[in-house]
């Protein structure tokens, strides 16, 4: 799945979006949730911050845990 993140000039992500989605809501929700906490260097040009956009690829590694009782 891919997450786009709009990235502010102070580095927080602004904007983010599922821009292809895993199949299942509740990733995507999760996937989102956690790069809105995430902080960023933004991108600079001529030396000043821009805001500027960064898709970030997102795999998730499912595995059945198996429960001995």
């Amino acid at each position: 799945m891919v997450i786009r993140i709009l990235v502010g000039t102070d580095g927080l992500p602004g904007a983010v979006v599922v821009h292809n989605s895993s199949g299942y809501r509740i990733l995507d929700e999760a996937a989102a949730a956690t790069v809105k906490k995430w902080r960023f260097s933004p991108a600079r040009e001529d030396g000043n911050a821009i805001e500027s956009y960064y898709d970030v690829r997102v795999k998730f590694d499912l595995a059945d845990e198996q429960v001995n009782i």
